[in-house]
């Protein structure tokens, strides 16, 4: 039950910070939401809900379950870094625009409530 909350909040926490308009929090809100993924596929394997997905040694397991999880596990650390260099690249390139430019909108660009999208 405790994993199920814990994924659940993961999960939670993950949707509000991508919902938000600040990039570093939308970076922050994908990892989050990728360790909930990560935490359901650990905690489906477990044949008990209440104990932990360790099983004796006599028991045969399935490698299976734990090589997707280690495989989204790289994926996902690519991608948040990947995130992450696009975010430095934004935040330099506003800097560098000058508050002249960042203050002037392109013709549908209607900016968030809170500020724009390089406010930390």
């Amino acid at each position: 039950m405790s994993a199920a909350i814990a994924t659940g909040a993961l999960a939670a926490a993950g949707i509000y910070l991508l919902l938000h308009g600040s990039l570093v929090r939308v970076v922050i809100g994908f990892l989050l939401l990728q360790h909930a993924v990560n935490l359901l596929l650990v905690t489906a394997r477990s044949p008990q809900r209440e104990e932990a997905p360790i099983l004796p040694a006599t028991v045969p397991q399935d490698p299976l379950g734990q090589a997707f999880v280690l495989t989204a596990i790289v994926i996902g650390f690519a991608s948040v870094i990947f995130l992450l260099a696009l975010t430095l690249r934004y935040v330099r390139e506003a800097r560098a625009a000058g508050p002249a430019d960042r203050n002037s909108s392109a013709v549908g660009d209607t900016p968030r409530e809170g500020g724009d999208h390089a406010s930390w």
